[in-house]
């Protein structure tokens, strides 16, 4: 009998600790963090741009701190997926990276259960981030939840889907964006000009080199012509065609021809005196 009761005894003592430890692991959180915000950020491994970016912005000691703060962590590929040029101007701009990253923290733990309930919670960046849900899913203006509750030392993380940009910070990007878009289009416009005068400079350059052209050998043709016509009238004049006296010559012959008809004339005439004579004779 005794043993009996040494045996529900201890039956009883084992039945206590088992109730203890499963009430203990239940009331537990599933995940509790050993490690501050941005060294469970950095062992994640989803998170090196977001990390780099604290780093970039002083922040790292801030988020070090004491806390209690709730962080809305984007993904590397939700930086990824920023407009093309937003995430180097954000990286070579301290002051606006700042914005958009203190837009992502909450002065306080604020854990998934809580965060389903509000509208909006208010950031370390003094203005307050609008939260919505529906179907069970919470939004955190426009990005999704998609982890909630990575518990740290000195608060909480949930994970999002997008980076989340205040509103001054969006225009200001947005204003040197249009700044930039207008810079480029200004340059085209500039590079067209420049190339348009340019070519017109060339066809002028053409145009006067092609009417310089022209008139050398205009002025050469003429020239050679010229000289031709002289060439020829010098031939025509010094030459005679073959068997023909030079003009020097038809003088010469016409003053033989006169001569030899002055000469048969007065032959002539001195023949019929003559005959005159004998026939006067003979009479």
């Amino acid at each position: 009998m005794f043993r009996s009761i040494k045996y529900g005894t201890t039956l009883i003592v084992v039945l206590t600790l088992l109730i203890t430890i499963a009430s203990s692991a239940f009331a537990a959180p599933a995940y509790q963090g050993d490690q501050d915000i941005v060294d469970t950020l950095t062992v994640d491994g989803r998170f090196s741009t977001l990390v780099t970016a604290l780093d970039t912005a002083d922040l790292v000691d801030v988020l070090k701190g004491e806390g209690p703060f709730t962080v809305f962590a984007p993904t590397d590929a939700a930086f990824e997926a920023l407009p093309e040029g937003t995430l180097d101007a954000l990286m070579a701009d301290v002051p606006a990276l700042t914005d958009v990253l203190l837009y992502h923290v909450v002065p306080n733990q604020v854990m998934a259960v809580d965060v389903a309930t509000l509208d909006s919670a208010p950031t370390v960046l003094g203005t307050s981030v609008p939260v919505s849900s529906s179907d069970g899913n919470v939004m955190i203006d426009g990005a999704n939840v998609i982890v909630t509750d990575m518990e740290a030392s000195n608060g909480v993380i949930h994970v999002i889907d997008a980076v989340l940009i205040p509103e001054g910070v969006a225009a200001s990007l947005e204003g040197d964006a249009m700044t930039k878009d207008e810079s480029m289009a200004e340059d085209e416009a500039t590079v067209d000009e420049a190339a348009m005068a340019e070519e017109e400079t060339v066809v002028v350059e053409e145009e006067a080199t092609m009417a310089d052209s022209d008139t050398v050998v205009e002025e050469e043709t003429m020239a050679e012509e010229e000289t031709t016509m002289a060439d020829s009238s010098a031939a025509t004049e010094s030459e005679s065609p073959a068997g023909l006296p030079s003009t020097g010559g038809h003088y010469m012959l016409l003053s033989f021809i006169i001569v030899g008809f002055v000469l048969v004339g007065m032959i002539l005439a001195l023949g019929g005196l003559a005959l005159r004579v004998g026939i006067g004779l003979i009479k």
